[in-house]
């Protein structure tokens, strides 16, 4: 990052991501959170490489043990626990959206591209739950990703109507 202003940037929106952990409910293995659509908001509002920053800030704080994953979990062994997966996930899911909106960021492509991140977070928790449990893919499925689908749908909604409420009063750090 070149400047002041990029580096304010990133901390916000680490800290509205990390805000955003802490909205949890347990449904099994695996929480519902608000990073997720935290995740869609902070892509859609950043460019490529700051965007990913927050993301690997975000693992980082994390892994030195801070509390920031969701309900006020930190440290190495949650990252390295059946949902790392889902949380190594976000830097590439950060990259991906904001990568692909670059190109095209109306509201159907947010669609897709959110769609599409969506898909690699579940893809890559759901090998990593699979190598740090014993559970089948079925069974990993079942777990991590069907009881999901709804609310993850949901999000992907909220993310897009926020988005283009933020875009319309020019919040947008991209253009910066």
């Amino acid at each position: 990052m070149t400047n002041t202003k990029q580096v304010v940037n990133v901390g916000i929106m680490v800290g509205l991501l990390i805000l955003a952990s802490q909205i949890s409910f347990k449904l099994g293995p695996i929480p519902i959170t608000a990073q997720t659509l935290m995740i869609m908001v902070i892509a859609t509002l950043m460019r490529v490489k700051e965007s990913v920053v927050v993301g690997l800030v975000y693992l980082l704080m994390g892994a030195i043990g801070l509390p920031v994953f969701a309900s006020l979990n930190g440290g190495l062994a949650y990252l390295l626990g059946p949902t790392g997966g889902f949380l190594i996930s976000f830097p590439i899911m950060l990259g991906l959206i904001s990568y692909t909106l670059s190109f095209n960021s109306s509201w159907y492509f947010k669609v897709l591209s959110y769609i599409l991140a969506t898909a690699v977070c579940y893809l890559i928790g759901v090998e990593y739950f699979m190598l740090s449990t014993s559970y089948s893919l079925a069974e990993s499925l079942n777990l991590c990703v069907y009881p999901f689908i709804l609310g993850d749908l949901l999000k992907i909604g909220c993310a897009v109507v926020c988005t283009e409420r933020l875009t319309q009063i020019n919040f947008i750090f991209r253009k910066n």
